[in-house]
């Protein structure tokens, strides 16, 4: 459970209301109790406890993240099962979204086997066992979570921000940072381009491209998007005057593109009814991500997403939490033959046809055949498979603004190692 949702309802700030800290701080417990089974007895009292919010916090007023920072502080600190002594009321706050970027990159460098836990990179003969796919350079990382989505690699050339004041788009955080020129692939292979300097032997914030998008998570994009087809309609039924009373209840109901044919769902008084069409969709999606340009250069120019511009990319970068989960869920669901055979590592036009393939289904056959699914992999698989369709069509032109050629995503990928179990 976010931590965001035990802040105050605006009800509860109108009222004046405090939060009980044993509720919030309660369902934290488990994780600490489990985290106390790794640490040796002997250093519980002495070991430090930093807890960073992310997004959805970042979403609330700095004066309502404080209370409920507050109250965890007290909870875990009143609980008796909480052991770790340590801890501290300024090590518990939101954390950064640049900061967050880059902490999926040491996570992903990490698990790849390259770097220690110093962050120091680590000489792949003979420590890294997969060596089926070539590294060049460090890791990047995709990351998108209910709120944010967060961007973080190597660039290959020197790179300026550009972006509007403050770094704010439309409601969109955005933060830059750049680097260097370097090795990058081309149709004959890896192209060397001028000042290249040497792989970095420690991973350094400062040597990264990162930034944040707060609204382009994936609830908080989907409601976006329902929001502007709401207004919309509420435009033109002011503009056209529809008092007719046959007319009335058909002005209530919306078609959804971005969902599986057939499938209702309720925004905000109006009955949303899928349609499943992946192209009409992407449509729709495109309208919410401003400014967006395509190079005409592959190896010089940068690309624009949301206001900020991104230089190209330098080696591969891994896509994580909901990158995985939905396009695994693709995989999983399509079974589209090029899909499978290139995983994890997928082209976008298998991307596309899979998603064609998929959001064309009716709800009532793809619930039919995902009900093993919720005893196998995902417990509540029902509440977030209706609005598969919109997250992948959302991944499909974030991932098409990053790659190079329609047919070409090999610089991306799914899984560390893929020997291993993975559920979504």
């Amino acid at each position: 459970m976010p931590l965001s949702d035990f802040a105050r309802t605006d009800k509860q700030i109108q009222a004046n209301e405090e939060l009980n800290a044993t509720h919030v701080a309660q369902h934290l417990i488990p994780l600490f109790q489990y985290a106390a089974t790794i640490i040796p007895s002997q250093f519980h009292a002495s070991t430090s406890v930093h807890y960073q919010a992310t997004a959805g916090m970042r979403l609330l007023e700095e004066h309502e993240q404080h209370l409920v920072y507050d109250a965890l502080h007290v909870g875990l600190s009143e609980s008796p099962d909480f052991i770790f002594n340590n801890l501290q009321r300024e090590n518990i706050a939101t954390l950064g979204g640049e900061e967050e970027a880059l902490y999926g990159a040491v996570a992903a460098n990490y698990l790849q086997g390259l770097v220690d836990v110093k962050l120091h990179m680590i000489n792949k003969d003979g420590t890294i066992e997969d060596e089926d796919v070539e590294f060049d350079g460090p890791l990047g990382a995709l990351d998108m979570g209910g709120a944010s989505m967060q961007i973080v690699y190597l660039p290959h050339e020197p790179f300026e921000e550009d972006c509007d004041d403050n770094h704010q788009v439309d409601g969109h955080e955005g933060e830059g940072e750049s680097l260097v020129q370097h090795l990058t692939r081309s149709e004959n292979g890896l192209k060397e381009l001028p000042n290249l300097p040497n792989i970095p032997n420690r991973l350094n914030g400062d040597e990264f491209f990162a930034t944040s998008y707060l609204s382009y998570g994936a609830d908080q994009f989907r409601e976006r998007l329902w929001d502007t087809w709401v207004r919309e309609r509420e435009k033109k039924m002011e503009k056209e005057m529809e008092v007719h009373t046959n007319d009335a209840p058909n002005t209530k109901i919306i078609y959804n593109p971005c969902s599986f044919n057939g499938y209702r769902s309720e925004w905000k008084g109006y009955i949303l009814v899928g349609t499943g069409d992946a192209a009409v969709c992407t449509n729709e999606v495109n309208r919410l991500i401003p400014n967006h340009s395509e190079p005409t250069d592959e190896i010089k120019e940068s690309r624009t997403v949301g206001g900020v511009k991104h230089p190209p990319i330098r080696g591969h970068f891994f896509a994580m939490s909901l990158f995985f989960f939905t396009l695994d869920c693709l995989r999983e669901l399509s079974k589209h033959q090029g899909l499978n055979e290139s995983w994890p590592t997928p082209s976008i036009a298998d991307l596309t046809h899979a998603l064609d393939m998929l959001c064309s289904r009716d709800w009532e056959d793809v619930s039919l055949h995902t009900r093993p699914l919720n005893v196998r992999q995902l417990p509540n698989i029902s509440d977030i498979l209706p609005y598969t369709n919109l997250s992948l069509a959302f991944h499909r032109i974030l991932l098409k603004f990053k790659t190079m050629r329609m047919n070409s995503l090999d610089h991306l990928f799914y899984q560390i190692d893929a020997s291993k179990a993975y559920t979504w």
